[in-house]
């Protein structure tokens, strides 16, 4: 164990390898509709970008000759209805993205609602973030 543990228990701490470890206090702290607060207020869809990804898929896809699979990553169940509720954007872009799969031919695996991805509470470090076992759920 680290010389320090005991006090790193009490901070958040990322590794160097990107690994994110949370405090014994952010654990324990209800955070569900934190999600909403932090990503999408300010959100507003941007037909030019969204039509600058789909060229950039069909050239990956028809140019390089490249798979492409889309990842849907989902939300903690509590933190989705938050935001779909306060945000529905959320669902409109998962739309587009569905959409943009077929019209590539390529695969999308996921959604940002966990019950769709087969996701479970548990299966989530914090109120965004889910475990390696909800994503292999993914990727079989």
């Amino acid at each position: 164990m680290p010389k320090n543990f005991s006090n790193e228990q009490n901070k958040t701490v990322i590794l160097r390898d990107g690994k994110r470890i949370y405090s014994t206090k952010y654990k324990n702290e209800k955070k569900e509709a934190e999600i909403i607060r932090y990503s999408m207020y300010n959100y507003k869809f941007s037909t030019n970008q969204f039509q600058q990804y789909d060229y950039f898929l069909d050239y990956l896809k028809n140019y390089h000759k490249k798979e492409i699979i889309l990842v849907l990553s989902p939300y903690y169940m509590p933190s989705f209805k938050l935001t779909v509720n306060e945000i529905p954007a959320y669902l409109d872009i998962e739309k587009k993205f569905l959409n943009l799969a077929i019209k590539h031919k390529i695969k999308i695996v996921g959604s940002y609602n966990p019950k769709l991805a087969n996701c479970e509470i548990y299966e989530f470090y914090d109120n965004m973030q889910p475990k390696d076992v909800c994503i292999k759920k993914l990727i079989k």
